[in-house]
């Protein structure tokens, strides 16, 4: 795959209907598409941000079907980043709900659901240079309103987190807690988020740390069954398929052991497509269409 452009990209971030975001060398932010063979530069963040912030942030990057318009939004510690195409300035947003000396960390990149942003998070306290973990959050932010929700979970202790948006269920949202033998899966209703099952891992045993290089997705098949899960996983130079409602792990790939591999804030799928992040040229190919 090469990517348009210079040679600088640093990371991977987000994507969205064929649009890559992108951090360069110079920790700025790109947005581009590999089939039109366009990207651009964002503008510049409304605060100084370290090199950090950026790279280790939590990103995602949506179509606002309200708008018209792509948006970004990055989870940058206690801040929140917003950009809409077309637009030349950030707009940037403060947690409300953290108190002086209590920090907090992202553990799940956003996912958008009803107008709203969500994600998974804790918040600690450094004592005697040691971190004291203290509450896991739901944080929601409503994209039109601006205003934020949280909802509190059970302490969890997990060592991969991941959201996502199911078809299936009355509840929407749901986040896979991944420890080193299992998997629990929460699903967030009226009354909060409650555990719906658990399954093992223990086929995945033989992979270090095989939750830091996987990415966990729905099956948009017709059944109506809630266990419909799939992981994938690199390992080493291989592609890993595990269907946690069968148990069936198998191979679905090969990468050549030379490849370089740009860093990954998260494993994401990517379609090709025609879609430009400039608002005008949108509605041009629309027009032509």
């Amino acid at each position: 795959m090469i990517i348009p452009g210079k040679n600088d990209y640093k990371k991977l971030l987000a994507g969205c209907n064929g649009l890559l975001l992108l951090s360069g060398y110079d920790y700025g932010l790109y947005v581009c598409n590999l089939v039109t063979r366009r990207n651009t530069a964002l503008p510049a963040f409304p605060c100084r941000l370290g090199p950090l912030s950026v790279i280790y942030g939590r990103w995602v990057f949506f179509y606002d079907t309200y708008v018209g318009r792509y948006k970004l939004f990055g989870i940058c510690s206690n801040d929140v980043l917003m950009l809409t195409s077309g637009d030349k300035k950030w707009k940037k947003l403060t947690l409300p709900f953290l108190n002086w000396g209590t920090y907090l960390r992202e553990l799940t990149t956003p996912v958008f659901a009803d107008k709203e942003l969500h994600w998974l998070a804790y918040t600690f306290e450094v004592i005697n240079t040691k971190r004291v973990t203290k509450d896991f959050m739901i944080y929601s932010l409503d994209v039109k309103s601006s205003e934020f929700r949280k909802i509190k979970l059970p302490t969890l202790n997990a060592e991969h987190y991941n959201m996502f948006i199911s078809s299936k269920n009355e509840e929407s949202l749901w986040f896979a807690a991944v420890f080193p033998d299992h998997l629990d899966v929460w699903g967030l209703s009226n009354n909060g988020m409650t555990k719906k099952y658990s399954v093992s891992l223990q086929k995945l045993s033989y992979i270090p740390e095989f939750w830091s290089k996987m990415c966990i997705v729905e099956d948009s098949g017709d059944s109506n069954d809630i266990f419909e899960l799939k992981l994938f996983i690199k390992h080493e130079n291989e592609w890993l398929y595990h269907d946690l409602k069968t148990g069936v792990l198998r191979q679905i790939g090969k990468t050549n052991t030379q490849t370089q591999f740009l860093k990954l804030q998260t494993y994401l799928f990517h379609v090709d497509s025609l879609v430009s992040w400039h608002p005008t040229d949108e509605y041009k190919r629309k027009i032509d269409d």
